[in-house]
């Protein structure tokens, strides 16, 4: 079945736009985009190119057993017992990989958990390739602060990293501590701005052994 795509977007960048304005299919309405730059030059945060990966992983992924709705519970969430975890999916059954995943707190806690692990679940189950956790983590080619879907905290350790949510629901993975910490306060959205993640996250760090000693303190 073939979706038709509506899109009105004014001045919002198309992978936000096609959140609120396309019929089906966000991935297809990036995927239009045409490059600004050659790749690995230019770093401009977006969640279009998420989509399209999100595509590419259910329309090229084996295990034909399970349909899109099961594929990401039987490979990612339910080995780790993220039972509560849901990725929201469009009309087209493919779900949005660039935003609207739910969960509790102790289930983002799992999945922070096993990224500390380097994709090893506690029952020594590996979930993610070997090499993904510190391919994530690390730093792009022409921005520091972030790596491949994580954003990284170099001014208060070189290992930390984090997934960042709308309005700062966060999970932070501190692999010197052994941490992880998930965050799912949720300010007034006028407030948004103003979560003191610096502070938040320092003043936490000191209570545990090998603590990074932060430049601002």
């Amino acid at each position: 079945m073939k979706y038709q795509i509506k899109i009105n977007t004014g001045d919002l960048p198309p992978s936000t736009g096609c959140l609120f304005w396309s019929d089906a299919d966000c991935a297809h309405v990036c995927a239009l985009q045409p490059l600004d730059d050659t790749p690995d030059t230019l770093w401009n945060y977006n969640s279009g190119s998420t989509y399209v990966l999100s595509r590419i992983s259910l329309t090229k992924r084996g295990d034909p057993q399970w349909n899109n709705y099961e594929y990401p519970k039987r490979k990612l969430f339910w080995p780790i017992g993220a039972h509560s975890a849901y990725i929201e999916y469009q009309a087209n059954h493919i779900f949005l990989g660039g935003g609207s995943g739910y969960a509790t707190a102790r289930d983002w806690a799992r999945f922070g958990l096993l990224y500390l692990n380097n994709g090893v679940w506690i029952d020594g189950t590996r979930i993610l390739p070997d090499w993904w956790s510190a391919y994530a983590s690390a730093e792009q080619p022409v921005y520091s602060g972030y790596g491949a879907g994580f954003w990284r905290m170099a001014d208060i350790d070189t290992q930390a990293y984090y997934a960042s949510g709308f309005r700062n629901q966060n999970v932070y993975i501190f692999p010197r501590q052994k941490l992880v910490i998930a965050r799912l306060a949720m300010p007034p959205l006028a407030a948004h701005p103003l979560y003191d993640q610096y502070n938040f996250i320092t003043s936490i760090l000191q209570c545990f052994p090998n603590a990074p000693k932060a430049d601002k303190l």
